[in-house]
């Protein structure tokens, strides 16, 4: 325009732009989004609606209390014992361990939710008494380990609901029967070796504090008759404390008065054994710097071995006691037994106030420890630290009537020496 030339095509429009999909490719691609949105509904989200089994439902909530991510002081596997880490794979095959796990996740959660009983769990619990009582009928079943096992569960039912007394848990002598069946067949798995492990265990120190349980030494001897691999020191330990149990319930009177010193002796190797791994245990305990915290952190590795290893210490006290005030009971005049005693208290009870962090499922360790240790000890002082404990644990019995049987337990273990003795059958099996 400057130079006052015509603009050829001004005004007019020179270029079309074509879309190259096509007329229709918009509309098609609506309607494949439609296609897709509706395959979703129709399948994906059906997937998702469809309800969980039962057994799905039941394996799921056992996994829930039983997984290292659950917070220490609610996880039933710390306290009760790994065996029950392998329970699960084994759900689904067995009527009995079945309805004795859901009875065990429903008393659990009401004892962690500090509630009464429901009707709910209270049925629950009466099914497996029954689906137990029916497998006990069966030659087949009685003892296998899906019913060990079952029993063992709904002994911690019984715990978690409240027994009156560490007397009254019946399923105890429940347990015995199907050890007694069982005899000594070896093991067939992993599963097998850690429940007997835990059974074992609660039947001797059970045995302790419940005069109803009859299982022997003799039986002992039968049950632990699983080859030579398996005759270590643990199961020679079991032995020799259900022999002190046997002098303390009169359960064996045949023998002469000279086997106590044959027994007295035993004890003493077994003491002497514990007594020099103290020292080491608690020194690696104390090398340790994670604290005990309010809130248990299960994913901090120190953390937990902090936990397991305070544990295992507290249990290594326990036989520590029992043996001690069973040679106090043959020799009372020994100095160093006495020395020996007011410590292994002491040391408890520090163990205890450290577990109280882990209530509420933490006060059943407490429970077991604190009651050894009043029993291993005469100490006005010290006994009146072990019933503050026991009064302030979240425990179901009544503290008064557990002193009452903790009195008369503590009566018949300083008195073993005037108890008549059982026959040691013979020394080779103990030393071979």
């Amino acid at each position: 325009m400057r130079l006052r030339l015509p603009c050829i095509g001004a005004g007019q429009k020179r270029y079309v732009f074509v879309d190259q999909r096509g007329p229709n490719d918009t509309q098609s691609e609506s309607f494949a989004g439609q296609c897709r949105k509706l395959y979703d509904e129709k399948y994906a989200l059906a997937i998702t609606r469809i309800p969980p089994t039962a057994h799905v439902d039941l394996v799921n909530s056992f996994v829930d209390i039983i997984k290292p991510s659950t917070n220490a002081r609610f996880n039933l596997s710390w306290v009760f014992g790994p065996y029950l880490n392998l329970v699960p794979q084994r759900l689904g095959r067995d009527k009995a361990l079945d309805s004795s796990v859901k009875a065990l996740t429903k008393a659990h959660n009401t004892f962690c939710t500090d509630q009464t009983p429901t009707k709910e769990g209270l049925t629950a619990y009466s099914e497996a008494l029954a689906a137990i009582r029916d497998t006990m009928h069966d030659p087949n079943k009685a003892s296998t380990s899906e019913t060990m096992c079952a029993i063992l569960l709904v002994m911690i039912c019984q715990s978690l609901y409240g027994a009156p007394n560490p007397e009254s848990n019946a399923h105890l002598v429940g347990m015995e029967t199907v050890l007694k069946v069982r005899g000594g067949r070896r093991l067939r798995d992993d599963f097998e070796r850690e429940l007997l492990t835990s059974v074992q265990g609660a039947t001797v120190v059970g045995g302790f504090f419940n005069p109803h349980v009859q299982v022997t030494s003799k039986d002992w001897r039968n049950i632990l008759n699983m080859g030579r691999a398996e005759q270590g020191e643990a199961n020679r330990l079991l032995l020799c404390l259900s022999q002190i149990r046997d002098l303390m319930y009169g359960q064996d009177q045949s023998a002469a008065e000279d086997s106590h010193f044959a027994l007295s002796g035993e004890i003493m190797v077994h003491y002497r054994r514990l007594k020099s791994r103290r020292p080491k245990m608690r020194d690696e305990l104390e090398k340790i710097s994670a604290p005990f915290s309010d809130i248990p952190l299960t994913s901090s590795p120190e953390h937990v071995t902090r936990r397991v290893l305070g544990q295992a210490y507290g249990m290594l006290l326990m036989f520590l006691i029992f043996l001690n005030t069973a040679l106090r009971a043959f020799d009372p005049n020994n100095i160093e037994l006495v020395a020996d005693s007011d410590l292994l208290v002491q040391e408890t009870l520090s163990n205890a106030e450290k577990f109280q962090h882990f209530r509420p499922l933490g006060d059943f360790y407490i429970e077991i420890i604190l009651s050894t240790a009043w029993i291993g000890t005469s100490d006005p002082s010290l006994r009146a630290r072990v019933e503050h404990l026991l009064l302030h644990a979240d425990v179901r019995w009544s503290v008064k009537t557990n002193m009452n049987s903790l009195r008369e337990v503590s009566e018949r273990i300083r008195t073993l020496a005037q108890r008549p003795s059982l026959i040691r059958e013979s020394a080779n099996w103990m030393i071979s």
